[in-house]
Formats: C-alpha cells, structure tokens, sequence
C-alpha cells in the first residue's frame, strides 16, 4: 500500500525481454528459468519515466542496491 516510488519492487519472477509479446493474458508468470528477475517500478533515485508502476526491467540474480525493496504478502486471518 502506498509504495509508489519508495523502492523498486524486486520480484520472483524471471525476466524475459519478449515474454508478455507471447504470454497468456491471464495471470503471466513468466519463463521457467532465466538469467536475471523482474524488477518493477522506480524509487527515490529514478527519473519520472522509471517511477511509473507498470515499468519493467531486469535485474542480475546477485545485484543488490539501496532503491531496491521487496513487498511481503500474508493472508489475513
């Protein structure tokens, strides 16, 4: 809630470049194995182009950097 250009967002999800040109457009979840993972979003140190939401780009497995973040999922009980 509300991370809007906090952190990019690092996901699970490996990165392939024409992946969602041929993907279902239910629930994609991206190529089986890969190189490097989606990182989505921008943070404070993007310019206005990176910060929307629906950016996306790949990141190597072994990068780390201090504009990236991850966001925690739990269901509610």
């Amino acid at each position: 809630y509300d991370m809007h250009g906090n952190v990019a967002e690092a996901c699970a999800d490996w990165f392939g470049r024409e992946y969602y040109n041929e993907s279902p457009t239910d629930d994609p979840q991206g190529p089986a194995e890969g190189a490097d993972r989606i990182v989505m979003g921008g943070s404070w140190s993007a310019d206005a182009f990176r910060c929307r939401c629906t950016h996306r780009r790949s990141n190597a497995t072994s990068g780390a950097a201090q504009y990236f973040g991850f966001r925690v999922v739990c269901e509610q009980q």
